[in-house]
């Protein structure tokens, strides 16, 4: 019953109209011009960028208050045009990750019951590098070439390995920028300890397990029969490539 009338903004208020009448001391009285209460439309959080991997749920969601709101997402790709995401219509977008997707950016167009829009700001989907089979330890013969693999996805990776000798403290980095790292196997190679770092198109970084190149025991010259004269001493040699072998005869 004051000049001015008030109330908490809720569901139940939103779209309130309300006049008030005003009476003299006289008993005259006029009507004011209706008014209506509405709920601010405005957006309180917006969608951010998402790194996931290949596979897995990329998500954008985005925040808002007021009434009887209603989204709609859209997407576009790097130089490519706008499209309309029908049956994205919630809150939150959400899509698989894919090497196609990867880069796809993301906008909420909102609508609230009074037909006012706003426009989110974009987000972008990314694919994040991951690995998806390390690197294992392979065991080959001298002067043999030892090789390991990494396998990722991701977009625009990029490789490099790094590699610590037996004996040595700490690793060094490596002129081999593929998915396998190889090496011929030599006792300066034999013990070799290896891992890959890959980084994707956006920067990120992922590092794998670390595996080992070992030397395998192997014959190269067999014993050959011999023959000697009683009291004479007899012989025969096997000759091997491997690490701290041991010989033991039957």
């Amino acid at each position: 019953t004051s000049s001015t009338y008030s109330a908490t903004m809720s569901s139940t208020v939103d779209g309130r109209q309300l006049y008030c009448v005003v009476t003299d001391k006289y008993g005259n009285t006029v009507k004011s011009n209706t008014a209506t209460l509405k709920s601010k439309f405005a957006i309180t959080n917006q969608p951010s960028d998402t790194y996931v991997s290949i596979g897995s749920t990329a998500k954008a969601t985005v925040i808002a208050s007021g009434s009887g709101l209603k989204y709609q997402w859209y997407y576009t790709v790097p130089g490519g045009s706008v499209t309309a995401l029908p049956s994205s219509t919630s809150s939150t977008y959400s899509v698989t990750m894919t090497a196609a997707i990867s880069g796809r950016q993301v906008y909420c167009v909102i609508t609230d019951k009074y037909g006012n829009k706003l426009k989110s700001s974009t987000a972008t989907l990314r694919s994040k590098a991951t690995i998806t089979k390390q690197p294992t330890s392979v065991f080959v013969t001298m002067g043999s070439t030892a090789k390991t693999s990494v396998t990722a996805t991701g977009n625009g990776l990029k490789y490099q390995w790094y590699y610590k000798n037996a004996g040595a403290s700490s690793f060094s980095k490596s002129s081999q920028t593929s998915s396998t790292y190889s090496a011929t196997m030599s006792s300066t190679v034999d013990g070799r300890q290896v891992y890959c770092e890959i980084t994707d198109t956006y920067g990120k970084k992922v590092k794998s397990n670390t595996a080992t190149l070992k030397s395998k025991v192997a014959i190269t010259k067999q014993p050959t029969n011999a023959t000697a004269k009683y009291g004479s001493t007899v012989k025969t040699t096997v000759t091997a490539t491997g690490n701290g072998l041991k010989y033991q005869w039957y």
